[in-house]
């Protein structure tokens, strides 16, 4: 599962909230979310996401989605990946949280991917896993 975090909130005591920061999910969290086998810790994990403001896939972020793939940065297989990026990218998020360390949490995926922001005009983006938060 991924979140991604915006800093500073402009809203201050909205649940979601990690002192200034504030979790977002999108679409594709959903999916994920539902696709977790173990009945307990998918209620677990949903509950936990309940508050978090929802963020939208659309053609901006399918185009860069885009751009992930055909510069390299991402193989098509892992498209959903690449979406992960894009979406928290497009939004202006801050920060992506990820466990995933084979496509996300790599420091040359973030090499590459801001320097494709960066191209795109879009700004820089950290990828992190949680406990760095």
């Amino acid at each position: 599962m991924l979140a991604v975090v915006s800093s500073p909130s402009t809203r201050e005591g909205e649940s979601g909230e990690v002192g200034m920061e504030r979790f977002r999910k999108y679409d594709i969290v959903f999916e994920e979310l539902n696709a977790v086998t173990d009945d307990g810790l998918r209620n677990k994990l949903i509950e936990l996401t309940n508050d978090f403001d929802t963020l939208k896939i659309d053609t901006e972020v399918e185009a860069l989605t885009d751009q992930y793939i055909k510069k390299g940065i991402f193989p098509e297989k892992y498209r959903d990946d690449a979406l992960h990026l894009a979406v928290a990218t497009v939004n202006g998020i801050d920060i992506l949280l990820s466990w995933n360390f084979e496509h996300l949490v790599k420091r040359k995926t973030r090499l590459e991917a801001n320097l494709a922001n960066s191209l795109n005009g879009y700004k820089s983006i950290d990828i992190i896993v949680p406990p760095e938060l």
